[in-house]
């Protein structure tokens, strides 16, 4: 039986969470009303196995932060200071980042014309295709183009121009959380 392949994904969080939890990636459950059971709200997210490499994207900046890789089985998040419970999490490791200090700009990357992305149909309204996901599916097409422009300095940003601030996900988590909760 040959070996599977390794999953890559396009992951979107923001910095905040990153500054929280820079070694996961999370995404909430939800209760299903037909079988009691809890799911990811990201039918894809589920699909994440160890081994797989996901491109952390962080929203409202428009980053990449790098490539990681998964290095734990699905687990549940109880009672974290930060995202709270009915959590389901991965760890992660970095696999490529950029240079110390430093982002892709993938705003920039997308909007120059030097790359298509097969996800990015029409690079004029990129921004649409990145909307209402936590997690896409990245052609190997794709996660070449990140991969190689992780060290393209035309597309670099230093990272200490960009700060991590509550997102509507943060404010969404505060409103479900106990006073307790600690999303700054």
């Amino acid at each position: 039986m040959p070996a599977a392949e390794t999953g890559r994904w396009f992951v979107l969080h923001d910095l905040l969470a990153y500054e929280q939890h820079p070694d996961m990636i999370c995404n909430r459950l939800r209760q299903d009303d037909s079988s009691r059971s809890k799911r990811t709200t990201s039918v894809l997210f589920r699909r994440i196995r160890r081994g797989d490499k996901v491109v952390y994207y962080a929203t409202g900046v428009s980053l990449v932060v790098g490539i990681f890789q998964v290095v734990s089985d699905r687990f549940m998040i109880e009672g974290d200071p930060y995202w709270g419970s009915d959590v389901t999490a991965f760890r992660i490791e970095p696999w490529r980042l950029p240079p110390n200090g430093c982002f892709l700009d993938f705003k920039a990357l997308v909007t120059s014309g030097a790359a298509h992305f097969d996800m990015i149909p029409k690079r004029e309204i990129w921004h649409s295709f990145m909307r209402g996901h936590t997690t896409k599916i990245l052609t190997v097409h794709d996660f070449r183009l990140i991969e190689k422009n992780l060290g393209n300095a035309g597309f670099l940003v230093q990272s200490g121009r960009f700060k991590a601030t509550k997102t509507n996900w943060h404010r969404k988590m505060s409103s479900l959380l106990s006073p307790g909760y600690n999303a700054a």
